[in-house]
């Protein structure tokens, strides 16, 4: 999963530096082209979500993880080489086709973990998908050109001062080689886990065996309660959390004269990892007890309150812009809490893609989750980085007098946020999540004690 995220977010810090190499435009023009590339994975992704879904069940889950990461080793060092914005486009998008990996990763988790532990293991899943998002831009930032930033290391006319954004794609494929060999020795297959290790199998599984739902009908999984509405607010919160961490970089990279920070790929990627390392502890340390403590229920909705305020307060960090560590340190606190409160939201959405419906059905509904969850990271990035640019373009800044400036799409990321929480109040709640209608009754019991973590 860590490489997965990696390869979806480590080009955010210095997509627009390669657009800009690319296409020769002016710095804050980039955003308009900026989105396509980093959108084009994900749009790879929600065109065969549900085809990799279908294949995990079909297959099992292991194949399908060696399959995606395979597919990470090959396209991630070819867009790092890429010489044409068409190059770069396209080597993302293929990327995303190929790649079924996460709905798979859930389906094993939920079947290693059963009802009994799922909270604590989608936990920890969260955990490390938030604080891959955070590192995977850090080092994004930090590694990408070189021979510029590091010129006592890397030769301007050596390997990587030609193909300057390689070095970021080429660490994610030996991450991703030596992932694989783990994922080849190690992992089992889980496809028939619940069969062979509790001794009793799903009921639905068993009385369907062989007359496995499709999406539609009264039995499909679009009928299983709470799953439309699951799979709605997944795409909701994948759009505002992705398209943040898009277009932080992108403030952060503009200019001062229209509310940006000024700031070089180098800095945005120390923030970003700071901001990893401190998500990393509250993630890993702090929140497991907590959630325990008030329960998954209450903190979903206490995460939308703070990633409210945390959105609407972010553009005014400029305000501290008279001393760079004061800048830093606030930039740093208000990522951690804008980043954390969309991990809540997605904790509980996680928990729901694999307990709403019989095993049988859980790679579908995995593969529809992560269709979901890539149409929003696929309008996330492209939408927010064209709203951001068009939000400070000088034509847009005369045309409303102020009113529509850097801050827009920040304001519009709380208000989004306040929607999911306005429609998870009554969806995203214990009962929903750990006992689904038509639950089977071997597992009533492990519903109650699931709840905890």
């Amino acid at each position: 999963m860590t490489m997965n995220i990696y390869m979806l977010v480590n080009l955010f810090p210095y997509s627009g530096t390669m657009v800009k190499h690319l296409l020769s435009l002016d710095t804050n023009e980039v955003g308009f082209y900026a989105g396509y590339v980093a959108s084009s994975f994900t749009f790879g992704r929600f065109l065969s979500g549900y085809f990799w879904g279908f294949v995990t069940d079909r297959l099992g889950r292991k194949p399908v993880i060696i399959m995606g990461l395979l597919s990470m080793i090959t396209f991630s060092v070819l867009f790092g080489i890429s010489r044409s914005y068409t190059m770069a486009i396209t080597t993302r998008l293929v990327l995303g086709l190929t790649n079924g990996i996460m709905p798979a990763l859930r389906t094993t988790l939920s079947e290693v973990c059963g009802k009994k532990h799922v909270v604590r293991g989608m936990t920890y899943t969260s955990a490390a998908t938030a604080i891959s998002l955070i590192f995977g831009t850090g080092i994004g930032g930090l590694l990408a050109q070189p021979a510029l930033h590091y010129p006592g290391f890397f030769s301007a006319t050596g390997l990587f001062g030609r193909f300057p954004f390689l070095l970021p794609n080429l660490m994610g494929a030996v991450m991703s080689v030596l992932t694989l060999i783990l994922i080849v020795f190690f992992l089992p297959e889980t496809k028939d886990y619940v069969e062979q290790h509790s001794g009793v199998a799903d009921e639905v599984s068993v009385s369907k065996k062989g007359d496995e739902p499709g999406l539609l009908g009264p039995s499909g999984l679009l009928a299983t309660p709470h799953v439309k509405m699951v799979l709605f607010l997944t795409c909701i919160i994948s759009t505002v959390s992705i398209g943040f961490d898009e277009v932080y970089p992108l403030f952060a990279f503009s200019t001062p004269d229209v509310g940006g920070l000024g700031w070089s790929t180098v800095e945005i990627g120390k923030v970003l990892v700071m901001t990893g390392v401190l998500m990393a502890c509250c993630q890993l340390l702090l929140f497991p007890p907590l959630i325990k403590m008030v329960g998954i229920t209450t903190w979903q909705r206490l995460g939308c309150r703070i990633g409210i305020a945390a959105f609407l307060a972010i553009p005014a960090v400029n305000v501290f812009s008279w001393n760079f560590n004061s800048l830093v340190g606030v930039s740093v606190a208000a990522n951690t809490l804008a980043n954390c409160s969309c991990g809540a939201v997605d904790l509980a959405l996680s928990i729901g893609s694999t307990t709403l419906v019989p095993s049988n059905m859980r790679g579908k509904l995995g593969g529809l989750f992560n269709t979901a969850e890539s149409l929003g990271r696929f309008i996330g990035p492209a939408g927010y980085a064209i709203v951001y640019a068009w939000s400070v373009s000088p034509s847009t800044l005369d045309a409303f007098g102020g009113w529509v400036d850097h801050r827009f799409v920040f304001y519009a990321s709380a208000a989004a946020l306040a929607l999911v929480a306005a429609l998870a109040w009554r969806t995203l709640t214990t009962e929903n999540l750990m006992k689904p209608d038509g639950c089977r009754g071997t597992d009533s019991n492990a519903n109650v004690v699931g709840v905890s973590v």
